[in-house]
């Protein structure tokens, strides 16, 4: 057996809390996957297989088990926390396990905090929003958000940000907004990451109702508008959160926002996210916040598409943001993996603001000059990826 795979194999154990992946075979499944039962036998015996044939009988034998054991009444919350996860594993792999579907929807419901929490990754793996059970799943993520604690609330807004319906968004996006003002960090910044599937539902039902009644249409466009502003509102308190983690959830929110809101809405903000950038360039971030040497890449990264978005068609943006931009430049050009992103990134955002003829002063000369080098760096490197990056970047840019 390879490393990689034991030290995943170690991690699934330690991650079930000494659930069934590291005890051995269950009731009913014993050697279903061909190699001593649970998730760990099924992985091994399907690494063993020499065939496309034998992974699919392996496959077969261990999705009849796991029907039959999931139906036994004998069968305990702790045992069909491990069946679920054999089910998801056989799904992840091509074939369907319909009989579990159910089951996930069960266990989001019943049980520890831990295996509710399985239920829910399972049913986001398994459902989508067109599924028959989604009436179950939305009953039990709104009555998570109207009285659960912290991990409930969390675990509810993260089903929500895979799982919402069009027909569910109007009830959800109020429960949501009122989330991305809760106590806890986590449950802010969830609930910010939620927001942009509700409000792309919103869109969608606006664009497939066109042809309605006037009445009714002006009507909805007042609720969608007040949904949409409600939304920008909680974006601009996410960006300026204590946090840095939900502020860097909203940047992602702002994108989805200046998308459908159009960029003039938004460059009151550009002095605030240039700050920001400058405070993550300069270390002030926490140290968890720093990956491999780069700080904070991520949100340096959406930052620079927010910046990108916000300064296209805008005369003075160059003068503006000249300074950090040329900072960000010259510091991702000296890092390693992470860092290349930013630099892809940031000469994207300077071709975007920058270019002629929207601009011609000194200032945009030097930027597209330095961002040029770093393209000629990108080409000389010795690593293959960043060669393909370099050409990428001119056709992305339009150079």
């Amino acid at each position: 057996m390879s490393d990689i795979l034991q030290r995943t194999l170690s991690s699934l154990a330690f991650l079930d809390a000494g659930g069934a992946v590291a005890r051995g075979p269950v009731a009913g499944g014993a050697n279903a996957g061909g190699a001593g039962g649970g998730l760990g036998g099924l992985v091994r015996a399907l690494c063993a297989a020499t065939s496309k044939q034998e992974e699919e009988a392996v496959v077969r034998r261990e999705l009849a088990s796991l029907k039959e054991q999931m139906a036994s009444p004998l069968t305990t919350v702790r045992d069909l926390r491990e069946c679920l996860s054999r089910a998801v594993y056989c799904e992840t792999l091509g074939y369907s396990a319909p009989f579990a579907h159910i089951h996930s929807v069960n266990l989001a419901q019943r049980g520890s905090l831990a295996q509710r929490r399985s239920g829910y990754l399972a049913a986001c793996l398994l459902l989508d929003e067109d599924h028959e059970l989604m009436v179950l799943m939305a009953n039990t993520i709104i009555k998570d958000l109207q009285g659960g604690g912290v991990l409930e609330v969390s675990m509810a807004l993260g089903a929500v940000s895979q799982l919402a319906t069009a027909q569910l968004a109007p009830t959800l996006l109020a429960l949501v907004l009122e989330k991305a003002q809760h106590g806890s960090e986590l449950v802010r910044k969830k609930a910010i990451l939620a927001l942009p599937r509700l409000l792309q539902h919103h869109q969608q039902h606006r664009q497939q109702h066109h042809q309605q009644q006037q009445q009714h249409h002006q009507q909805r466009d007042e609720r969608e508008g007040s949904s949409s502003s409600s939304s920008s509102a909680a974006m601009l308190r996410a960006l300026s959160d204590r946090e840095p983690s939900v502020m860097a959830a909203a940047l992602h929110l702002l994108l989805v926002h200046i998308a459908q809101d159009g960029a003039d809405c938004y460059r009151r903000l550009v002095p605030s996210l240039l700050l920001v950038l400058q405070q993550v360039l300069r270390g002030r971030l926490p140290a968890d916040a720093t990956f491999r040497g780069s700080p904070a890449p991520w949100t340096q990264i959406r930052i620079l598409r927010c910046l990108n978005k916000l300064g296209t068609g805008s005369p003075g943006a160059c003068e503006l943001m000249g300074d950090t931009l040329s900072e960000c430049l010259q510091r991702s050009r000296g890092g390693h993996g992470a860092a290349h992103s930013v630099l892809y990134e940031c000469i994207l955002t300077i071709a975007a603001v920058c270019s002629p003829p929207l601009t011609t002063s000194p200032r945009a000369g030097e930027l597209l000059t330095a961002a040029t080098a770093a393209l000629d760096a990108l080409l000389l490197s010795p690593r293959s990826t960043l060669h393909y990056a370099a050409p990428c970047t001119t056709l992305v840019s339009g150079w």
